[in-house]
């Protein structure tokens, strides 16, 4: 695990830039937002991604998990009129005891990477999900909103056994127009 760690810091701090306001020059995996998902893909490839089960209406989802060198999955969102890159989230397949240990070092890696001065910080929070019918699995969150909506965040996920979905630590950019479908899909998470 602690290379995963090493892995994971030497990955954000390869980043070229510090104390940045467009998240778009931020890279998970090589792949930034607010491009076209062919600059990173080939239709062919694009085509056999898996897609999601759900998406918003208006955004494609896809499932990439070849050629990775951190996460263990990417789900890429873009808006279906362009192939725009509206949201990328790194997915890494561990507990959530584990994931809470990265969580604390990745929010010391944001809190260097981006300029803070204007943007909100939310409170690390735990709040359900929305995809366990029984209501009892949640996440902890730490998330920044930028001056102009777009957000990153970090979120620990601990589900249920009868949820029968996998702990999992997500590493995300989004865009504000990826946040704002989202909203007007499914409204705002609750705290648990």
């Amino acid at each position: 695990m602690r290379v995963f760690i090493a892995i994971l810091v030497l990955f954000f701090s390869l980043q070229s830039w510090t104390g940045a306001n467009d998240i778009s020059e931020f890279e998970i995996e090589g792949m930034s937002i607010d491009n076209d998902l062919q600059n990173y893909y080939t239709l062919t490839e694009i085509n056999k991604a898996k897609l999601a089960e759900t998406h918003y209406e208006g955004e494609s989802t896809y499932y990439f998990t070849s050629n990775l060198s951190v996460y263990d999955r990417i789900r890429v969102y873009t808006l279906n009129k362009t192939g725009r890159i509206v949201s990328i989230t790194g997915e890494k397949f561990i507990s959530y005891e584990k994931c809470l240990n990265f969580q604390k070092e990745i929010i010391i890696v944001f809190n260097e990477l981006f300029d803070l001065s204007s943007a909100r910080i939310g409170k690390l929070d735990d709040f359900i999900t929305s995809n366990d019918p029984t209501g009892k699995s949640f996440f902890t969150d730490y998330s920044i909103w930028f001056k102009n909506d777009d957000t990153a965040y970090v979120r620990c996920f601990n589900y249920t056994e009868e949820s029968k979905i996998g702990d999992r630590m997500e590493v995300a950019v989004l865009l504000k127009i990826h946040g704002d479908i989202i909203r007007k899909s499914i409204g705002s998470v609750k705290e648990k």
